[in-house]
């Protein structure tokens, strides 16, 4: 993934960038109605010792492919196998329908639940890169 950006904010070794968004859906004719058009995504990054940036400047914020595949994993595929399986589980033990469904979304809680609290862990594993734009 790479991605061009604006730096908006510096502080200390942290800066915010202003990453725009783009729609997967262009060529769409009802385009102008969706809230996602044309919206821009901020992210926090770290500042490596010896760099430096400026407000306003263009930057290349990068990541590995890897990276993606692993936090589609970890946003949708394990939290929907673990809610089937809770689910047909509680089924298969004969807790019926509504407890089974609502056991499949206490698993759901209890696992986004973790990954909120291991933020910190996340961010150190999926770290972006940042590399300065200069004119030609």
């Amino acid at each position: 993934m790479r991605k061009y950006a604006v730096v908006e904010r510096v502080v200390g070794d942290k800066m915010i960038v202003r990453v725009p968004c783009e729609s997967a859906c262009g060529g769409c004719v009802a385009g102008a109605m969706c809230s996602e058009e044309g919206n821009e995504k901020k992210i926090e990054l770290s500042i490596k010792k010896g760099e430096k940036f400026t407000e306003g400047e263009t930057v290349l914020v990068s990541g590995r492919a890897s990276q993606g595949i692993q936090a589609v994993f970890i946003a949708f595929v394990w939290p929907m196998l673990g809610i089937l399986v809770v689910t047909a589980g509680g089924l298969a033990l004969g807790w019926g329908e509504a407890v089974s469904a609502l056991g499949g979304l206490l698993f759901a809680g209890v696992y986004f639940g973790s990954l909120y609290i291991w933020r910190g862990s996340m961010e150190k594993r999926f770290e972006l890169t940042v590399q300065k734009q200069y004119p030609l």
